[in-house]
């Protein structure tokens, strides 16, 4: 069979169990950090401190040559390290200590290391070399739209409007200059006479984005514009972490502490960023010629990888990937676990207040004897945290998990400016979809209301009233229930997630259920003893409002996924408020398909996907559970659904 990418930014115990040498490598770094802890017993809350605060962005530098040297001793009693060879490109990373972690403990992505001393490639003139930690892209669809020979810089080059006059640009531009990630030139002539080739402009973004109170300004190289992302291959596919995994690790890692009376007391997050994530890797010295840009009549080359390009956050993935698989196997796959999400690492740890911050102190140890800045007046520790766009808070029986509420009023306004316009430009069109699919892979009742969204988005650029625009009549429907759903108030923008029910504990109930294109039915079983039934034809004011005829076969899938919400709505008493293992039964792939994942397609399934959305998001628990059973063996609800066709007979 197939050998699956081994990937390294989420779900880390499976990564780990494919890597038992690693994960034995670092089980000896682990218990050589637990001694140097015991030695110098203020360590763990030496390093602790440094949580929060705004004045470094790694630890004291005595703690860290501690830490530094614990990890390099024992790395030396597993495998003498081979001759350093140092690199031509500066990078704040311990390179040699790196590397030498990463051959002593056989880990299979040597490429990340080869970057740092050489330069990372952007896919454009070098390749980005597979190592089985991604999906790769069919080579036949991931070909490069133009040859990097035929770019070229536009004729009468500008930036975008106000870009030049914006203080916080030239605030960011001048810190990158400072800190080494950039070169600044006075001509184009000058950059070319060091590149050795002519150098290609992109314009500069800037992207503002209000955060905790304050305006942040993100500098982005718009390589599109200029079409280098044309001539730049994607050759991976980045496998990036959601909410749920945080939720199946917490879970997996809770099962030994189960009978514990209160969950909350033993488990705990830590967030703490890398600083400057795509400047930590420098870009290829062949490709530099790309990523260049025109500022105040002076030419600025960066040394880095830059946001905006299209290979940077690839070779960046595999890089936080490499570091992702080496501190999950210090830290030990029953006692921790890590996932990053970009530049956003999040630890759960569970065990007692000592374990988990020995395991915090343990990570940041680590992280800052390899040299990697941090994001440290950002990090947090605690029981409750904020992670991307979701918010964890342990319970006493599990885990919830909301979405922030500035990313939903975000999504809010814009549905609701959206809805006072007869046009949308596509680019905020997309940006409201990125927003609501964000929160939809989390709160699963938000996936009806995107369909449209994204077709009106793939629908050609004639369509619309004017280039790169659509008419507001397109996703008018779709808006107006996404808005609906994001005022309410008593609706559950989040979930809770139960260890007895991770676990198989609990009541169990069962709904099993058919259609016909006569009517519904359905039986509720409880514990293994069926308690109820319905069954009910279908009415006129249902046929006409869901654009089905009564007996037409055409029908069924409309029907199936009206059965879903009929036995939702008539059972909600049952499973809408307490806890229990929901199961669907249905011999509908496509009603099963709905219950679980809210995925539908055509009009009247997806009128009857969006009120099932509307009713679980007012409920505090969900189906868990959908089993699919043949049709000859659902002979109940197939006859309760076919009790009002015409040629029904009891038998």
């Amino acid at each position: 069979s197939e050998v699956q990418p081994l990937g390294g930014l989420r779900l880390m115990g499976p990564v780990m169990s494919r890597l038992s040498y690693e994960g034995q490598v670092g089980a000896k770094i682990h218990v050589a950090i637990r001694n140097l802890f015991q030695e110098h017993p203020t360590m763990v809350e030496d390093i602790l401190a440094h949580v929060g605060r705004t004045d470094c962005t790694s630890l004291h530098p005595g703690l860290t040559e501690l830490a530094r040297k614990t990890i390099r001793d024992t790395l030396t009693e597993v495998m003498t390290p081979n001759p350093f060879l140092p690199g031509t490109e500066n990078t704040p990373v311990d390179v040699e200590l790196l590397e030498h972690w990463r051959d002593a403990s056989k880990d299979p992505d040597s490429e990340p290391v080869r970057w740092l001393k050489e330069g990372a490639p952007a896919g454009i003139t070098q390749p980005i070399v597979d190592k089985g930690i991604f999906p790769l892209y069919d080579p036949e669809l991931d070909v490069a739209e133009c040859a990097p020979e035929d770019l070229m810089t536009e004729p009468g080059f500008v930036n975008y409007a106000g870009v030049e006059q914006d203080d916080d640009v030239d605030k960011e531009l001048n810190r990158s200059l400072d800190a080494g990630y950039a070169l600044s030139f006075p001509s184009t002539e000058d950059a070319e006479l060091y590149l050795g080739t002519p150098v290609i402009l992109s314009k500069i973004g800037a992207v503002k984005k209000l955060r905790n109170g304050k305006m942040e300004t993100r500098m982005v190289i718009d390589s599109k514009r200029s079409g280098v992302s044309k001539a730049t291959r994607k050759y991976e596919r980045t496998t990036l972490p959601r909410a749920l995994d945080v939720v199946s690790d917490t879970m997996s890692l809770l099962a030994p502490y189960q009978d514990r009376e209160n969950l909350a007391d033993w488990v705990e997050f830590m967030v703490a960023d890398y600083r400057d994530a795509f400047f930590i890797l420098p870009n290829h010295p062949e490709e530099r010629r790309f990523f260049a840009v025109q500022y105040r009549g002076k030419i600025i080359v960066f040394l880095r990888t830059t946001q905006g390009s299209r290979g940077a956050p690839l070779t960046w993935a595999r890089f936080a990937a490499l570091l992702g698989r080496l501190t999950q196997s210090v830290l030990g796959a029953s006692a921790a676990r890590i996932s990053t999400y970009v530049d956003d690492p999040v630890i759960v740890a569970v065990g007692t207040t000592l374990e988990r911050r020995t395991i915090f102190a343990m990570a940041l140890a680590m992280w800052s004897a390899l040299g990697l800045p941090l994001a440290l007046e950002k990090a947090q520790v605690g029981s409750t945290t904020t992670w991307t766009s979701a918010i964890f808070q342990p319970t006493k029986t599990g885990l919830d998990v909301s979405i922030k509420p500035s990313l939903v009023q975000e999504t809010l306004e814009m549905c609701t400016r959206f809805l006072s316009r007869n046009t949308i430009a596509k680019k905020e069109l997309r940006s409201c979809t990125g927003k609501a699919t964000h929160i939809a892979s989390l709160v699963h009742t938000m996936r009806p209301f995107l369909s449209e969204l994204y077709g009106a988005l793939g629908s050609a650029t004639k369509h619309g009233p004017v280039k790169a625009t659509v008419w507001t009549k397109q996703v008018r429907s779709a808006l107006i229930w996404l808005a609906a759903l994001l005022k309410q108030e008593e609706c559950q923008l989040r979930r809770s997630f139960e260890l007895s029910v991770y676990l198989g504990q609990g009541d169990h109930i069962v709904m099993c259920l058919d259609a016909s294109p006569w009517g519904l039915g359905g039986f509720l079983t409880e514990n293994g003893v069926i308690t109820s039934y319905f069954s009910t034809g279908l009415s006129d004011e249902e046929l006409q409002l869901l654009h089905v005829e009564r007996g037409d076969s055409a029908a069924q899938q409309v029907v199936e996924a009206l059965a879903v919400l009929v036995a939702l709505r008539t059972w909600a008493h049952r499973w809408s408020n307490q806890r229990a293992i929901i199961h669907f039964q249905s011999d509908s792939i496509s009603a099963l398909i709905i219950s679980q994942k809210l995925k539908t397609s055509g009009k009247g399934a997806g009128i009857v996907a969006r009120e099932i959305a509307l009713d679980v998001a007012h409920a505090i628990y969900a189906p868990h559970v959908a089993e699919h059973v043949p049709g000859d063996e659902n002979l109940v609800a197939d006859a309760l659904s076919r009790k009002f066709a015409p040629d029904f007979e009891y038998i």
